[in-house]
């Protein structure tokens, strides 16, 4: 984590990755392995994962009918102190802004990546300004 300015000017603000948010829902003791002791190792899981990313991992857009889509969107709010990536960012042609998080795992309702896209939320409602009402978890696991 980094820090910056507050805004105001008073103090610094820590700066959280968005995936931390879902490290530390997922397990505390996990995140603070990876963060404080940089020890990661993949496994089967994030190595699909990493292959799942790929197709949204590179910056760019995209279009299908009336929705043009935004990968690998750098996103960020000031006030909280957020920073991240968002996978996919579709933006529809009567103005809703819907934001994507793509999975490999199964989905878990209110879970990591769910606290995950909701922080990816409010960073675009900070961006664009203009609420955010809905996002998505796309899962790439055969049910």
């Amino acid at each position: 984590m980094t820090t910056a300015p507050r805004p105001g000017g008073e103090g610094k603000l820590a700066q959280v990755p968005l995936s931390v948010l879902e490290h530390y829902t997922y397990c505390p003791r996990q995140c603070g392995l990876i963060l404080l002791e940089d020890s990661f190792t993949d496994d089967a899981a994030t190595m699909r994962g990493t292959l799942l990313h790929q197709s949204v991992d590179t910056p760019g857009n995209s279009g299908r009918g009336t929705v043009r889509a935004l990968h690998a969107l750098p996103v960020w709010h000031d006030g909280h102190g957020l920073t991240g990536i968002c996978d996919t960012v579709e933006l529809h042609a009567d103005g809703t802004v819907l934001p994507v998080e793509h999975k490999s795992g199964r989905y878990h309702p209110s879970g990591p990546a769910a606290v995950q896209v909701a922080a990816q939320a409010m960073c675009l409602e900070y961006m664009f300004k203009q609420p955010i009402t809905t996002a998505a978890i796309y899962s790439g696991t055969d049910w």
